[in-house]
C-alpha cells in the first residue's frame, strides 16, 4: 500500500479547509457531497436526523469505498477513516453542512416567488386565506379563490374565502388527480435546482426513475423532493397566518412532521392509485425538465392530508 498522508483534524478546522486538502481527499469529500445531495432528494429531506451520530461518517467512508478501486490512495484513505474518527468528523461537518444550505433554498425560493399565484394580499384577509389553504394541505392543487358562507360566533353569517382545488382532470377518458401539480410546486424546484445558474439538480437526474413498470420510460420526480418542496410552500405561507409576514426558520424540528404526512400522501397514492401516482410525478417531471424527456409511453399519512378530497377508490 502506498503512504499517504491524510489531513489530521488540526487542518479540518480552518476556514476554507477543503481546498487546502490532497486532491484525492477533496474529491472523497465531494463525492460524499453529491451522496448527501442524492439521499436528500431522494430518501429523506432531513437525512441526517435519522442517525445524526452516524451519518456522516456513514457517506464519508462510503464515498471513499466507492473510489478505492480507482487509485490505492483513495483505499488509503478509506483506511485512515475506519479508525481516524476525529478527522472523520471533522470532514463530515462540511459534507451534511451543504444540506441546511439546500434546504432553505427550497424555502427562499417559495418565500419569494412560489406565493405569487395564491394572492394572499395582507392583514385579516391574508390571515383568512392562509387557513383556507392550509385546511387539508389544498394548496398543493391548482385552482382559484371563492368564497364561502359561514356563521359567526356571534351568529351573524359572513363570507370567508375558500381555496377551490381543481382535483380531477381529464385524460383519455380517465379521471386523473392534480394533487401537488399546483404550478407553485415545479416552480420552486426549478428555481433551486435548474434554473438560471443552479444547475446542481442535473447532477442527480439518473436518479428520478418511473416506478410504473408498464412506463418505464417516463421518469418521474422522487417522492421526498416533492414531499420537501410541499413542506417549503407550506413553510413560507405559514409565515403569513396572522395577515403580516413573520419571518420564521426551516428546520427539521418546526417542520419534518409536515414533510413526513406529504411523504405518507404521496406513499399512500402510490399504494392505492398507481396510475395516478405516475402521472402526477411523470407530470411533474416534464414540467421541471421540459426538454429532457424522449420517452414514447402514453402515460396516469394522514387524514389531514392532500387526498382527504379525494376518492381513491373510484380512480385507476
Amino acid at each position: 500500500m502506498t503512504d499517504i498522508s491524510v489531513s489530521s483534524q488540526s487542518s479540518f478546522s480552518t476556514a476554507g479547509a477543503i481546498r487546502k486538502q490532497t486532491p484525492e481527499m477533496q474529491h472523497v469529500i465531494h463525492e460524499a457531497i453529491h451522496l448527501g445531495e442524492r439521499d436528500l432528494l431522494t430518501v429523506h429531506t432531513w437525512p441526517e436526523l435519522l442517525k445524526t451520530e452516524t451519518y456522516r461518517p456513514r457517506l464519508l467512508r462510503k464515498a471513499a469505498k466507492r473510489l478505492a478501486p480507482t487509485n490505492e490512495r483513495y483505499a488509503a484513505i478509506k483506511e485512515q477513516m475506519e479508525t481516524d474518527a476525529e478527522m472523520v468528523k471533522a470532514a463530515g461537518q462540511w459534507v451534511v453542512g451543504r444540506l441546511p444550505t439546500h434546504r432553505h433554498e427550497f424555502f427562499a425560493e417559495a418565500s419569494e416567488r412560489g406565493l405569487a399565484s395564491f394572492r394572499l394580499g395582507i392583514g385579516p384577509e391574508c390571515a383568512a386565506r392562509v387557513a383556507a389553504l392550509k385546511a387539508n394541505s389544498v394548496y398543493v392543487y391548482p385552482g382559484k379563490w371563492g368564497t364561502e358562507t359561514v356563521r359567526d360566533r356571534d351568529g351573524s353569517l359572513i363570507e370567508k374565502p375558500i381555496w377551490l382545488p381543481d382535483s380531477y382532470a381529464p385524460a383519455s377518458n380517465v379521471k386523473r388527480v392534480q394533487t401537488y401539480l399546483n404550478e407553485a410546486i415545479p416552480s420552486i424546484i426549478i428555481g433551486v435546482m435548474f434554473g438560471n445558474g443552479k444547475n446542481w439538480g442535473h447532477r442527480h437526474k439518473s436518479s428520478f426513475k418511473s416506478s410504473h413498470p408498464d412506463h418505464p420510460n417516463e421518469p418521474e420526480l422522487p417522492i421526498p423532493l416533492v414531499a420537501l418542496t410541499a413542506t417549503a410552500l407550506y413553510a413560507a405561507i405559514n409565515n403569513w397566518a396572522n395577515g403580516t409576514l413573520c419571518k420564521g426558520r426551516f428546520t427539521g424540528d418546526s417542520f419534518k412532521d409536515k414533510y413526513e404526512e406529504h411523504v405518507a400522501s404521496l406513499d399512500d397514492l402510490k399504494k392505492r392509485a398507481p396510475n395516478n401516482f405516475h402521472h402526477v410525478m411523470h407530470t411533474l417531471y416534464k414540467k421541471v425538465l421540459p426538454n429532457e424527456y424522449n420517452g414514447h409511453d402514453s402515460a396516469e399519512k394522514r387524514n389531514s392530508g392532500p387526498l382527504t378530497t379525494i376518492d381513491l377508490s373510484s380512480l385507476d
